[in-house]
């Protein structure tokens, strides 16, 4: 801000340096010196000296170094003008080189200016409890530190990002990962900084500083994406270098041919490759803010011109397709007794009650669900590998149940139940040596899975392959119910990476998602690795390229659809340039375009690739 402000300065003086010189010029008188001229000249020769010396000197170390940059041109012109005596071109020169620069960077800043102000959304405190605190405290979010319990009340924003120690609570999420749906905070969910409580209250751990978080995070990522170049920018910035040197050429011969040093001077100022330069980053600038609004993290340039060229999908099933959650698919009995299905879910709610794995989790939210009370049972013995033992108390009488998986059937030496294949687990519940039945747990698909899958083929993106561990059955029932036609069963992690690289081998440009430590290698190796950051694993995250921070997987389409728009933008941009500077030249070479004008043009062909790359941000999913 501070650079922006001094720029602005710098500008205004130099307007009202040009406003002197053309309002004096015939009042005041010629001077004695003939290359001055008129006295008013002075002021454009001071405009010079503030604003031109310090390019020309760049200029010059550039040169020495032999790194031929668009400023080199534009030097070139500015100390012919000033050694031939035209001050008031050289200070206008100066004043439009100025407002261009002025404009492509307020243009430029847009890109994350939104980003910055995000910040703003952090509160200034926090109520915060230290260790050895007894009571929450109100003090600064600077004072927050790791491990800090926090306490957020309904209307106020998170300071840090963590996780949920208590309470409950519908949190906004809109402005870190784009969802405008708010969403329910619980025991044990990761909260972001930035985000609005709606509704209710929550006490979480902080697991970040007010520096780390989330929303400090993507202010850094937009920034650096201006520091990594993509290859498509480094040619660019390649054939730049080669063009200066090929268009000092140009002007020589101009000069040679017509002898006319206006015409010279012209074809330098059209000429700079700045709209060139800026054509490529610009693009890819606001291609990352845009998608940092949009809750997806696109950790450079490079990957966003992969996401353009992806043609491969890899997608793992677990917490990727599937919520990692399981929840209780159906319950089966082959006893024709009255209620048998309810009797079956409150022995075995009965049995995991004191449990805390998530096969117990899923049977006892179920029988919540349906109201159905379990009975507390007089011992517990758990079966290693196979199930637990409960003695329960039913009807005055005691009843040994057995709860657990096939193993202990067989152990039993009863017949397995079979009713589908598509479950991930089956827990079967024995009553006093008699098999009830059993009840099927599912990891359900995501809601957006299959919209993803859909948006994927819709963009031209066929080659959408499934990768898991689980058995074919369970493999199969996915693919067929989100519509991918293949799939890799019973895959262990360098199995995965395999297939990756050997798509990657024969020429394919891969994409793959994931969420758990099996996947990082593939997340690493292939072009484009995306971590699911909600429920991902550290090191998914670390190596990944994209983090998708909700679980909306459709945000992946709007990723790679995102990716081709910039392509197709910077590919634009380039033409623009290109076009624009050829018939610059034409127009200067025929004497069509003064100096002044030139000039002009140099900075309008500037600014529309830079408009046109800034319409990326309205991008919408």
């Amino acid at each position: 801000m501070k650079k922006k402000f001094e720029k602005a300065v710098v500008l205004i003086i130099e307007i009202t340096l040009l406003v002197l010189n053309i309002t004096l010029y015939n009042v005041l008188s010629d001077s004695p010196n003939s290359w001055l001229g008129n006295w008013a000249n002075i002021f454009g020769f001071i405009s010079f000296l503030i604003g031109g010396v310090k390019v020309i000197i760049e200029s010059i170390i550039n040169l020495m170094h032999k790194d031929f940059t668009a400023d080199i041109l534009f030097s070139i012109a500015l100390t012919a003008s000033v050694i031939i005596g035209l001050h008031l071109t050289a200070a206008t020169l100066i004043l439009m080189m100025g407002i261009g620069d002025l404009l492509e960077e307020w243009t430029i800043e847009k890109a994350h200016g939104n980003i910055k102000q995000m910040l703003n959304l952090l509160p200034d405190n926090a109520l915060i409890k230290a260790d050895r605190e007894q009571k929450f405290v109100e003090k600064s979010i600077q004072e927050i530190r790791l491990g800090d319990k926090v306490l957020v009340k309904e209307g106020t924003r998170i300071p840090v990002d963590g996780l949920v120690i208590d309470g409950e609570a519908l949190v906004n999420q809109s402005s870190v990962t784009g969802e405008s749906i708010p969403s329910l905070k619980q025991k044990e969910d990761q909260v972001y900084a930035g985000t609005l409580v709606e509704e209710g209250f929550i006490i979480f751990c902080a697991k970040s500083i007010c520096q780390d978080s989330s929303l400090e995070k993507v202010v850094q990522l937009v920034e650096s994406a201006q520091k990594e170049k993509s290859n498509f920018q480094e040619i660019t910035d390649k054939w730049a270098q080669y063009f200066t040197p090929f268009i000092i050429f140009i002007a020589l011969f101009v000069w040679i041919g017509t002898n006319n040093i206006l015409y010279t001077m012209s074809v330098l100022l059209v000429s700079c490759p700045c709209s060139l330069l800026i054509s490529v980053p610009t693009a890819f600038i606001a291609a990352i803010a845009n998608s940092a609004k949009n809750g997806l993290w696109i950790k450079s340039g490079k990957i966003v011109e992969k996401l353009g060229r992806v043609n491969m999908i890899f997608l793992d099933k677990t917490g990727t397709l599937t919520s990692g959650i399981l929840s209780v698919a159906s319950i089966y009995s082959s006893k024709p007794r009255k209620d048998i299905e309810k009797t079956i879910l409150r022995l075995a709610a009965s049995a995991e009650m004191m449990a805390n794995h998530p096969i117990a989790k899923a049977i006892i939210t179920r029988s919540k669900l349906q109201n159905i009370k379990p009975i507390k049972p007089i011992s517990l013995k758990s079966l290693k590998g196979k199930g637990i033992h409960a003695e329960i108390m039913l009807e005055g009488k005691q009843n040994n149940i057995l709860v657990g998986n096939a193993l202990l059937l067989k152990n039993l030496d009863k017949e397995l139940i079979v009713e589908n294949e598509h479950v991930v687990n089956r827990i079967y519940v024995v009553q006093n040596n008699e098999v009830l039945g059993h009840i099927s747990l599912r990891d359900e698909l995501k809601s957006s899975a299959r919209k993803m899958v859909e948006g994927l083929k819709e963009i031209g993106l066929r080659d959408v392959i499934m990768l898991t561990g689980d058995k074919k059955e369970i493999a199969e029932y996915i693919a067929n119910e989100l519509g991918i036609e293949v799939y890799k069963s019973q895959m262990l992690p360098e199995d995965k990476l395999a297939v990756v690289k050997e798509s990657m081998e024969i020429g394919a440009i891969p994409l793959f998602i994931g969420d758990g430590i099996n996947d990082a290698p593939s997340i690493a190796l292939s072009s484009v690795g995306v971590a699911i950051g909600q429920g991902g694993t550290d090191i998914a995250v670390d190596v990944a390229d994209v983090i998708l921070l909700s679980s909306n997987l459709e945000k992946i389409v709007y990723a790679i659809k995102l990716g081709k728009k910039t392509l197709k933008k910077a590919k634009i941009n380039i033409l623009i340039a290109i076009i624009m500077n050829f018939v610059g030249i034409l127009l200067s070479i025929f004497g069509i375009l003064t100096p002044i004008f030139a000039s002009a043009w140099h900075v309008i062909q500037s600014l529309i690739v830079v408009l046109n790359a800034s319409l990326i941000l309205r991008f919408k999913i």
